[in-house]
């Protein structure tokens, strides 16, 4: 009988479904990770239908304060803490497999929809900016940006992303901190 699948059976079942609506492989990926770290927290020979809100809403709580992943590779990097995205990733992952149990009349509801997803905050961007007068902008200045962003300016300003309406140009007599010699009648030049 259906109601008797175990954990493991509806993850595999679930997946399969997923694989014949094309899903791709990073999905079908995904989704294992997911159902992995369920069937860490809950036995895979746990009968699926008895999977409770409580239940589930223990396994969120749960990698927020114990689990600790290795993360795979040849480098030994240690144990770390799942990052809050992946934690959400993983709610998004378990409501598409409460959703695939709705739809094949396993559940009357999708359980996981009323379980509030992990909060995440959007990672900082640091920009940088030529909205300062090029007079601001000294040599010196200029020495202590990284050497990324260094080449990125001198990239940007040989294609003629700098000039009017687009910020302020770099001053000439940055030229040789940029790659691109020294000045005219300076040293070197």
């Amino acid at each position: 009988m259906v109601t008797q699948l175990t954990l493991a059976q509806a993850c595999e079942a679930m997946i399969r479904y997923k694989i014949a609506a094309g899903k791709s492989t990073h999905t079908i990926s995904d989704y294992r990770n997911s159902f992995k770290k369920l069937m860490l927290f809950l036995p895979g020979s746990t009968k699926f239908t008895s999977i409770t809100r409580s239940q589930l809403i223990d396994f969120f709580a749960w990698p927020q304060e114990e689990y600790e992943s290795e993360p795979d590779g040849v480098a030994p990097r240690g144990k770390v803490r799942l990052a809050p995205k992946s934690i959400l990733n993983i709610h998004t992952n378990l409501s598409a497999l409460w959703t695939w149990a709705f739809n094949e009349e396993l559940f009357e509801k999708n359980i996981v929809r009323t379980i509030d997803p992990p909060p995440t905050s959007a990672p900082v961007v640091e920009t940088f900016s030529f909205q300062y007068p090029s007079s601001s902008f000294s040599p010196y200045v200029f020495d202590q940006l990284p050497a990324q962003r260094r080449r990125y300016l001198h990239l940007a300003g040989a294609a003629g992303s700098f000039g009017p309406g687009n910020g302020e140009a770099l001053r000439p007599d940055c030229g040789d901190r940029l790659g691109g010699g020294a000045p005219q009648g300076q040293p070197g030049g």
